[in-house]
């Protein structure tokens, strides 16, 4: 009876004297190299936030065509931080559907 259970336990474990391999880690290196020289693997939506963080930087976040200094921008973010409709949406009791 516990020659049976026995090789149930081992059934599918490889007793090799080989070393240990670390197959998770195998699988995910070769995921690693198969889209290591592809291009078209880099994430667009990473881009498209690259690309908003230097719009910002630059001073062209509100304008694209033109660069705002730093206290115009200063003052449109102070608008957008006051307006009604940002601020109604952050308060807790707001239920549009109410």
């Amino acid at each position: 009876m516990t020659e049976a259970v026995g090789e149930d336990i081992l059934e599918g474990v490889d007793v090799s004297r080989d070393k240990p391999t670390n197959k998770k880690a195998d699988h995910l290196h070769s995921i690693e190299d198969e889209h290591a020289h592809k291009p078209e693997a880099l994430n667009k939506k990473a881009l498209d936030i690259i690309t908003r963080v230097r719009d910002k930087l630059t001073g062209r976040d509100f304008a694209k065509r033109n660069t705002l200094e730093v206290p115009s921008q200063v003052e449109l973010l102070i608008k957008q931080a006051v307006s009604h409709e940002n601020l109604c949406q952050c308060y807790i009791g707001w239920c549009p559907f109410w």
